[in-house]
C-alpha cells in the first residue's frame, strides 16, 4: 500500500523536477538502465519467493541477513527503474498521470482491505442487545454535529445564500414599484 503511494508521488513529481534534455548525458536516466533494473526487480522478487535454503546467499550467511539484502536490493533496483522512467513520464504526461492514478487506486484498496478484513475476523465484541454508549461516545457525537452546525454557520457567513447581485435587483425592483404609480380603475357610479 505504502510502496504503490510512494510511486504514484514518485511519478508525478520526479519527472517536473529533471532538467529539459538530462536524459542523454545521465547514464540512470536512459531508458536502457530502466529495463535492467526492470530485470534485476524481477531476479530479486523471484528470489525473495523462493525458501531461504534455495538461495546461494543463505549458505554463507543467516537467513535474515540475506533476505534484509535482496530487500534492500529490490528497492534501490525500483527505484532505478523509476530514475530510468522519467525522462519518458516527463515527455508522456496523460500517461504518467494514468499510471500514478491506478496505482493510487490498488494502494487505495488495498488500504481498505487491511482496514475491514481483519475487524470481520474477529467475533463481536460487544453484544448490541445490551449496549450502552459512553459519555465520551456521546460528546463525541454531539461535538461532531456542532462541529457540522459551526462549519455551515461560517461558510453562510462568509458566501450568503442569497447572492448579492439578487438582493441588489430585489431592491432596485422595490425601488421601481414605489415611484410607479399605477392608477386606481374608476367607478363608474353603477
Amino acid at each position: 500500500m505504502v510502496s504503490f503511494m510512494f510511486i504514484a508521488f514518485w511519478i508525478l513529481v520526479v519527472p517536473l523536477l529533471l532538467p529539459g534534455r538530462t536524459g542523454k548525458r545521465v547514464f540512470f536516466l536512459r531508458p536502457r538502465f530502466a529495463q535492467i533494473s526492470a530485470g534485476a526487480v524481477a531476479v530479486l522478487a523471484l528470489l525473495l519467493l523462493l525458501p531461504n535454503s534455495v538461495l546461494p546467499v543463505a549458505a554463507i550467511s543467516p537467513a535474515n541477513f540475506a533476505h534484509n539484502l535482496l530487500w534492500i536490493l529490490l528497492i534501490i533496483n525500483v527505484i532505478g527503474f523509476l530514475l530510468g522512467i522519467s525522462v519518458w513520464l516527463k515527455t508522456h504526461p496523460m500517461a504518467a498521470t494514468v499510471i500514478a492514478s491506478s496505482l493510487v487506486v490498488v494502494g487505495m484498496w488495498l488500504e481498505r482491505w487491511n482496514i475491514v478484513i481483519p475487524t470481520v475476523t474477529h467475533p463481536m465484541l460487544v453484544p448490541y442487545a445490551t449496549y450502552t454508549p459512553t459519555l465520551t461516545e456521546i460528546s463525541i457525537t454531539l461535538a461532531s454535529f456542532a462541529g457540522f452546525v459551526l462549519m455551515f454557520m461560517i461558510f453562510f457567513k462568509l458566501f450568503p445564500a442569497i447572492s448579492i447581485w439578487e438582493l441588489a435587483e430585489g431592491h432596485e425592483i422595490q425601488e421601481a414599484q414605489i415611484k410607479l404609480t399605477v392608477p386606481q380603475p374608476e367607478n363608474s357610479g353603477d
